[in-house]
């Protein structure tokens, strides 16, 4: 009777610690979408109800046509 009872005393104190562990790592895992600092320095906004500003339309078009030579007509 004693040994039944150890048995399931050691049974709970290891799935005790085997939870906890469990817990402790997943708490430990937070992953976010975007860090914060990448969020602060968006060039749009997130809605189109909004105008352009100067420095959206220019991350839109991108830095190869500031790289490219003017065409003289």
């Amino acid at each position: 009777m004693l040994c039944c009872m150890e048995r399931e005393r050691n049974l709970a104190v290891f799935s005790a610690i085997l939870v906890g562990a469990v817990l402790w790592i997943e708490l430990g895992n937070r992953s976010e979408i975007e860090p914060p600092q990448v969020a602060e320095y968006r060039p749009c906004t997130d809605s189109d109800a909004m105008p352009y500003s100067a420095r959206c339309i220019g991350f839109m078009m991108g830095s190869r046509l500031q790289s490219r030579p003017e065409i003289a007509n």
